[in-house]
């Protein structure tokens, strides 16, 4: 507080990394397997907005790729597919990864964001 810096950037000096990259969060949007009742072999399937300027910005990008992709489902499936799993991403009842990472990419492209997103699994493999 007193080097009116944020603690990011105070740790970042302190390692000394001058350019310190800035945490991605990872937004869960389709569930599968066991959290879900799908086909699916993963967990989750999520995105990180590597392309964001700021916290504030990756909050704005997932938020829409999210909506996009509640589009891209209904408008595949119906309304019914565009349920939420336990973990709060979208449970459409699909058959394979490869669909999931299609709706994904869909709805990324949709919402204008193809090259400052990329895809992220949990495949809960324990």
């Amino acid at each position: 507080a007193a080097k009116k810096q944020p603690l990011w950037q105070y740790i970042a000096d302190l390692a000394g990394n001058p350019s310190p990259c800035l945490p991605v969060p990872s937004f869960n949007i389709i569930n599968g397997g066991s959290h879900a009742g799908n086909k699916l072999a993963m967990q989750e399937f999520m995105i990180l907005p590597v392309g964001a300027t700021s916290f504030t910005e990756s909050m704005k990008i997932g938020s829409e790729v999210y909506h996009n992709l509640k589009k891209v489902i209904k408008g595949r499936y119906g309304l019914d597919a565009t349920a939420v799993g336990d973990e709060g991403g979208f449970a459409p009842n699909i058959q394979s990864n490869g669909e999931a990472i299609d709706l994904i990419e869909e709805a990324i492209k949709a919402a204008g964001y193809t090259n400052q997103v990329r895809l992220g699994m949990d495949v809960a493999a324990s």
